[in-house]
C-alpha cells in the first residue's frame, strides 16, 4: 500500500502497473504556474496535448474546492480537481507516490479532500524571538507539504515594521513591510494564506510603557496576577485615544495584506473592569463593555475588506452576548491542555450558530522540551471536536511566553500531527508521526530522532507536580 501524508480518504489499488519515465509530458486545462512548479520537483516535465500527455490535469466542477482525484492507469495519469488548490494538493500526493517508486507505480484510484477548511498554524514572533524570513519560509514549506493552508505571525508590541511608529523599532526586532510582503508571496505560491495578526486590547504592555501612550492604560498601576505585580497591558476602552491607536496599527498593517481574514486577537484584557472602566462595567456588565470595543474595532477591519477573527476566552463564559458579534466573525476557542473541553464549547457554539475555529497548542512554551502527551491529546481533541460540531477549522498555536526559550524543533512534531489531523480526522494518525518526522523533517536514516524528541517531551511526567500550560521545571528555573 502506498503511504501518502496526510492520509487520503479513499485509495483503491489495482493489479496493473504504470511505468515511470525519465521525462513526462503534462497537460494543464488552465494555466497553473505554482502547480507546475511543484510538479517539477518530482522529475522532468514538458508540455503536451490533452489527448496524448502522460499526465493530465482536468477541472471537475463536481468536486469541492480543495478536493482532487488521481487515477493512475497503465498508460496515463489523470488528475481531476475542484480548484487550483485541489490540483496543488493532488500534485503533492503524486510526488509522494513517485518518490516511493523506483520504475513502476501500482495503478490506483485516489479520492481525497480535507475534513477541515482552515488548517492553520500561528507562530508568536513578538515575545523576544523574531524569526528570520528564511525560518518562516521553511515553516511554510513544511506546512504546505502537509496541505495546511493558513499561517499567522502573532504580533504584539513592535515586532512588525509599522511605518507610523518607526521611532520605536529596534534593529533585528521586527519584520519589515517588504519582508512581510515577500513572505506572503512565498506562502501564496504554496497555497498558504498569510493572515495578518495584531493584538489591540490586551497584551498592549509594550505600547503602554511608552510615554506617548501611558494615558491609554485601563489601570496605570498594573495588576497583581499569578503571584507578582504586572505592568499595565490593557487599553482603556473608554478613552478615544485607545481606538485611535488601534486604527493606526490597522492602517499600517492591513492594506499590505491580500488575505481576506484578520486576527484581531483581543484576548486576556486582564485589567478590564478594574480601572477606568470599573464603573461602567459594574453598570452594564464587563462583557458588554468588551463587546462594545470589539465592534468599534470591527468597523475598522471592515474598511480593509477583511473578515475579523477573535479569541474566545472572554466571551466563552458570556454566551448571552455572542449574538452581538458579526455573523461572519470567526470565534477562536483556545485551550492547551489534554483535557480542555473543546467538545462542550463547540456544541454550545454550534447551537448558537457561531462560526468557530479550534485553537490547540504545541505545548512548547513555558517548557524546555515540550509536553508531548498534552499536545498529542490536545490536538486530536481539537480536530475531532471541530469536525463533529461542524467547525470552520483548526489553528495550532505556538506561543513565546516568558522569553520564547523553547527551541523550534520542539514544535515540529505537534505541527506535523496538527497538519495530518486537520486534513484527515482519523484515529491512529499519531502513529504516522515517527515515520514522517524521521524521513521528511529530521532526515534521519537511523530512525531515532523522532522517538528521542517525543520521549524527551514526556519528561514532565517524572516531576512532582503537574502544571497546566507549563512544566514545573521551567518555573523552577525561571524563579531561581
Amino acid at each position: 500500500m502506498l503511504k501518502i501524508y496526510p492520509s487520503v480518504k479513499q485509495m483503491v489499488m489495482f493489479e496493473n502497473d504504470y511505468l515511470l519515465k525519465k521525462e513526462f509530458t503534462v497537460f494543464f486545462q488552465s494555466k497553473m504556474v505554482n502547480v507546475f512548479r511543484a510538479l517539477k520537483e518530482a522529475g522532468k516535465f514538458t508540455a503536451g496535448s490533452e489527448n496524448d500527455s502522460d499526465i493530465r490535469y482536468l477541472s471537475d466542477s463536481s468536486l469541492e474546492n480543495e478536493a482532487y482525484v488521481i487515477k493512475i492507469e497503465t498508460h496515463s495519469i489523470t488528475i481531476n480537481y475542484g480548484s487550483e488548490a485541489g490540483a496543488y494538493y493532488a500534485t503533492l500526493s503524486l510526488r509522494q507516490i513517485m518518490k516511493q517508486s523506483s520504475d513502476m507505480v501500482r495503478c490506483c484510484f485516489i479520492s481525497d479532500k480535507p475534513d477541515l477548511k482552515i488548517r492553520g498554524f500561528m507562530l508568536d514572533i513578538s515575545r523576544d524571538k523574531v524569526p528570520t524570513c528564511e525560518t518562516i519560509k521553511n515553516i511554510i514549506v513544511l506546512m504546505s507539504n502537509l496541505k495546511m493552508n493558513h499561517l499567522e505571525l502573532y504580533v504584539e508590541g513592535f515586532s512588525f515594521g509599522y511605518p507610523s511608529f518607526s521611532r520605536y523599532l529596534e534593529a533585528d526586532g521586527f519584520i519589515s513591510v517588504a519582508e512581510y510582503q515577500a513572505i506572503e508571496k512565498f506562502a501564496n505560491e504554496r497555497y498558504v494564506d498569510l493572515v495578518p495578526n495584531q493584538n489591540g486590547f490586551g497584551h498592549m504592555a509594550k505600547w503602554l510603557e511608552k510615554d506617548e501612550f501611558k494615558d491609554l492604560a485601563e489601570k496605570p498601576d498594573g495588576i497583581f496576577l499569578w503571584g507578582r505585580q504586572r505592568q499595565p497591558s490593557t487599553l482603556n476602552p473608554l478613552n478615544p485615544g485607545s481606538l485611535e491607536l488601534v486604527k493606526q496599527l490597522y492602517a499600517d498593517m492591513l492594506p499590505i495584506s491580500s488575505s481576506s481574514f484578520f486576527n484581531m486577537n483581543f484576548d486576556e484584557p486582564f485589567e478590564l473592569g478594574k480601572g477606568h472602566s470599573k464603573a461602567i462595567c459594574d453598570q452594564v456588565g464587563l462583557g458588554n463593555v468588551y463587546v462594545d470595543f470589539v465592534l468599534k474595532a470591527c468597523e475598522e477591519v471592515r474598511k480593509y475588506h477583511k473578515t475579523p477573527m477573535i479569541w474566545g476566552d472572554v466571551l466563552i463564559s458570556h454566551p448571552e452576548l455572542l449574538d452581538r458579534l458579526p455573523k461572519d466573525m470567526l470565534f477562536l476557542d483556545w485551550g492547551y491542555d489534554a483535557n480542555y473541553p473543546f467538545s462542550d464549547h463547540f456544541k454550545k457554539l454550534h447551537e448558537l450558530k457561531i462560526k468557530f475555529v479550534a485553537a490547540p497548542g504545541t505545548a512548547s512554551w513555558c517548557s524546555f522540551l515540550g509536553r508531548k502527551d498534552d499536545w498529542a491529546e490536545n490536538i486530536q481533541n481539537a480536530c475531532v471536536s471541530a469536525k463533529r460540531h461542524e467547525g470552520e477549522g483548526m489553528i495550532l498555536t505556538d506561543w513565546g511566553d516568558f522569553g520564547h526559550l523553547q527551541f523550534w524543533p520542539i514544535s515540529w512534531a505537534p505541527l506535523v500531527l496538527a497538519a495530518m489531523m486537520s486534513w484527515r480526522v482519523k484515529e491512529g494518525t499519531a502513529f504516522l508521526l515517527r515515520d514522517y518526522l524521521n524521513a521528511e523533517v529530521f532526515a534521519d536514516q537511523t530512525g531515532i530522532m523522532a522517538d528521542a524528541v517525543m520521549d524527551l517531551g514526556n519528561h514532565y511526567h517524572y516531576l512532582n507536580e503537574y502544571r497546566s500550560n507549563a512544566t514545573q521545571i521551567f518555573y523552577g528555573f525561571m524563579m531561581a
